[in-house]
């Protein structure tokens, strides 16, 4: 076998089903060794949609592929958003196959990329925490600024109706899938803008800005995706404003599962249960209008303790802790220049 990998750009809509394969079976052979404990839920079709659908808004998603004579030892996804000044890696190395340098020789082709952009940070998100891959990111120069707990609810296993049954007092609840009213959208939008508040550590990610154009782009781009985005907002009956949101987004891969992404209260607002209310407002009609949907999963800042106990008490549990790792490009290309077999993987 050839010691030195071969980074090349990868394209999924020409590569051919059996590239798409090697892919998913490589993702799937790395989380059997570094999510030990964790459910693995994921199927090859869904880890393959995940790499070739960006998520809308996110900006330019690039892939290379690193071989070792014909075989694919290692996979980064790549996203360099509509502005900011970072960008984010997902690198993945067959287990088999580690030690070798093929992480290092696509983080390189990455960070070429997003200097080339302009871009000074880089981030790996969703690295397993205390794991291989964290120790491989602080030897090449990485350090440790974020952790969130994944947290999964069975949602057979449950019951949160009367949590659901009524809103807090002064408030209502209002539901859509893929398209805001026109009379709440502007202050969905300023809701939105809230999320700056959740913690993110010293993680460089910076928040979009959201607009009511931003809003209705990715609407467009959710229906032509297929992706069903659902919210449920909480409205503060007086102002007749949006006071907090939950949504969830259903994928046409994932017949099972529902992905919860931001869920916020707005500071004027909080106290009075409107996160535990949407929330469960949220499982109910899934429950109803999705049967075939078993279990919610998302994601919560470890420090955001607040959100923890909310999803705690709906009766999510936690499966896994990751970490977000983040770096310098400038410096990560001076520390990679120097280590050129880059061993450890």
């Amino acid at each position: 076998m050839t010691t030195t990998p071969r980074v090349s750009p990868f394209d999924p809509d020409t590569c051919g089903q059996a590239a798409l394969d090697e892919y998913a079976a490589l993702v799937l052979a790395s989380r059997a060794v570094d999510w030990p404990e964790a459910p693995q839920h994921s199927t090859a079709e869904m880890i393959i949609r995940r790499m070739r659908t960006p998520d809308p808004g996110e900006g330019d998603r690039l892939r290379w592929a690193a071989h070792l004579d014909d075989r694919m030892a290692g996979f980064i996804v790549t996203v360099v958003p509509e502005e900011g000044r970072d960008g984010s890696v997902e690198i993945t190395v067959h287990p088999e196959l580690r030690r070798r340098g093929a992480g290092a020789a696509m983080l390189r082709a990455a960070l070429a990329v997003l200097r080339e952009r302009g871009r000074t940070i880089v981030e790996g998100w969703w690295i397993a925490a205390d794991g291989v891959g964290e120790q491989w990111a602080r030897n090449r120069g990485f350090r440790r600024t974020h952790a969130t707990v994944i947290q999964d609810l069975h949602l057979p296993d449950v019951d949160v109706s009367d949590l659901a049954a009524e809103p807090p007092a002064g408030y209502r609840t209002v539901q859509w899938v893929n398209h805001a009213p026109e009379e709440l959208v502007t202050s969905y939008a300023a809701a939105r803008r809230a999320i700056e508040d959740a913690p993110l550590g010293e993680a460089a990610y910076d928040s979009p800005e959201w607009t009511v154009e931003r809003i209705r782009r990715i609407e467009a781009e959710q229906r032509e995706l297929g992706t069903e985005q659902r919210v449920v907002v909480a409205v503060h009956e007086k102002s007749g404003t949006v006071a907090g949101f939950t949504e969830i987004e259903l994928y046409p891969t994932s017949k099972d599962v529902a992905h919860q992404y931001d869920t916020v209260v707005l500071p004027a607002h909080r106290g009075h249960g409107l996160g535990l209310h949407i929330k469960a407002r949220m499982a109910e009609r899934l429950r109803t209008e999705h049967p075939e949907i078993t279990r919610i999963t998302t994601s919560t800042g470890a420090e955001n303790i607040h959100m923890i106990r909310v999803n705690t008490a709906l009766g999510f549990v936690v499966t896994r802790t990751t970490v977000v790792m983040t770096g310098e490009v400038d410096a990560l290309n001076r520390r990679l220049a120097g280590d050129v077999d880059s061993q450890a993987e």
